[in-house]
């Protein structure tokens, strides 16, 4: 024990003494610390001189030489080596900042220009926006004053107070959905004053390129959304009606009825939605479930408002199951432009096993100068076939619609009636024994329409 107690003792001692010894050679390396007034008094030293290097000393004897052509001033003094190395390094010092500050000066003024542009642009913008709602305010002015001094039996005045066009059904578009769309395309069809000066034409050709690029692009035509399919129906159950179409430039089609149940009629097809242009086709009828369930009705086509428009063709009628009849077709949309085509009607649905057919949608009516719809044909039945569907009156100096064919017994559709210059539609065949729809009747001095003819009896003359 004494000399394991020995031996830490002098291991010790010697630790310490090496320690010692390192502390004092570090010291004695170490510069000596200042204080830190001494620093602050060596600073304010350093910056005086440099302020003095860089005003150049007036007693001593210089020489200047101008240079003509640039104008600048160039000054040779007598300095000591080292005031020559303390104002080279301050010189290059000196150029740096300066450049610099040229260059902060320069960003600074190019970001002022950047920023103006801007400011200009963005005005340019704003009174180009007030000229467009200007022109768009003019315009929809005009589109009023003109609906105001039309004087139609319907269609347009009707639309543009708001009333229900007269034969649209309820469910076939409302014309208060439709208002914003009557009106803004009558303002889109208005011509352009011939007495507007020319500089404001490309004013407008601008604000219509720009209006198109910020719309995505108003030359193709806005189509409505399709509407929904109606669920299954249950154990005895009627099918889902479809949702109906979307309004738009073309009108949504309808949704499918759903089918129904065992025993469970068809939904009903959901209707065509209401357009400018075109409107929508009338989804298709559900079919009916077995054991006695008879199909759907069709949806009817969407109506459409504006000139040279159509009329969306009506859905056709579910089929009947076994022992069920056929879903009738959906009648067919009317135009309410000038010169517009009413929509065909939708064929009936088959009937089933001892099952009727449906029978055929009547066609859309037309105004001024418009040609009604053809009726849908009847659907086969297993009992006897559906009528074919009545064809659409056609409008002032238009024609009458063709009838749809009766098939399987089923009678063939009356032709529409021609109004003014226009011709009576031809009545529809009937095929399997039934009887030939009769003729429309012509307008003023025009022929009407042939009877139906082949199978059966024929129908009359218009």
């Amino acid at each position: 024990m004494k000399r394991v107690a020995a031996a830490l003792s002098v291991t010790t001692c010697v630790l310490l003494i090496s320690s010692v010894v390192k502390g004092a050679t570090i010291a004695r390396k170490r510069p000596p610390q200042k204080s830190h007034k001494e620093c602050q008094k060596l600073r304010n030293r350093r910056a005086a001189a440099d302020e003095e290097a860089l005003i150049l000393p007036q007693n001593l004897d210089s020489r200047s030489s101008r240079d003509e052509e640039t104008s600048s001033s160039h000054t040779v003094v007598n300095i000591t080596p080292a005031e020559e190395r303390r104002s080279r390094h301050l010189g290059a010092t000196a150029y740096l900042n300066k450049s610099n500050h040229r260059r902060g000066e320069n960003s600074s003024e190019k970001e002022t220009q950047s920023k103006n542009a801007r400011r200009r642009r963005q005005e340019e913008r704003n009174s180009g926006s007030q000229s467009r709602e200007r022109s768009l305010q003019a315009n929809l002015i005009q589109a009023a004053e003109q609906e105001r001094n039309r004087d139609h039996s319907q269609g347009p005045d009707q639309t543009a107070t708001g009333v229900r066009p007269v034969g649209v059904a309820d469910g076939q578009g409302t014309v208060e959905e439709l208002r914003p769309i009557v009106v803004s395309s009558q303002a889109a069809v208005t011509q352009p004053n011939k007495e507007e000066s020319e500089q404001s034409r490309p004013e407008r050709r601008q604000a219509s390129t720009s209006q198109a690029r910020r719309r995505g692009n108003r030359s193709m035509p806005q189509v409505g959304g399709n509407g929904g399919h109606g669920g299954v129906g249950g154990l005895f159950g009627v099918g889902g009606t479809g949702g109906r179409g979307g309004t738009g430039d073309v009108g949504g089609r309808g949704g499918r009825g759903g089918p129904g149940g065992v025993g469970g009629d068809g939904g009903r097809g959901g209707d065509g939605g209401a357009a400018r242009m075109r409107g929508g086709r009338g989804g298709e009828g559900g079919s009916g479930g077995d054991d006695g369930g008879e199909g759907g009705r069709g949806g009817g086509g969407g109506f459409a408002v504006v000139d040279g428009s159509m009329g969306g063709e009506g859905g056709d009628g579910g089929d009947g199951g076994n022992g069920g009849g056929g879903g009738d077709g959906g009648d067919g949309g009317h135009s309410f432009g000038r010169e517009g085509n009413g929509g065909d009607g939708g064929d009936g649905g088959e009937g089933g096993i001892g099952g009727d057919g449906g029978d055929g949608g009547k066609g859309g009516e037309a105004p001024e100068s418009g040609v009604g719809g053809d009726g849908g044909d009847g659907g086969d039945g297993g009992r006897q076939g559906g009528e074919g569907g009545d064809g659409g009156n056609g409008g002032e100096n238009g024609d009458g619609g063709d009838g749809g064919y009766g098939y399987g017994g089923g009678h063939g559709g009356d032709g529409g009636d021609g109004s003014g210059s226009g011709e009576g539609g031809n009545g529809g065949d009937a095929w399997g024994g039934g009887i030939g729809g009769d003729g429309g009747d012509g307008g003023n001095g025009r022929k009407g329409g042939r009877g139906g003819r082949p199978c059966g009896q024929h129908g009359r003359d218009g």
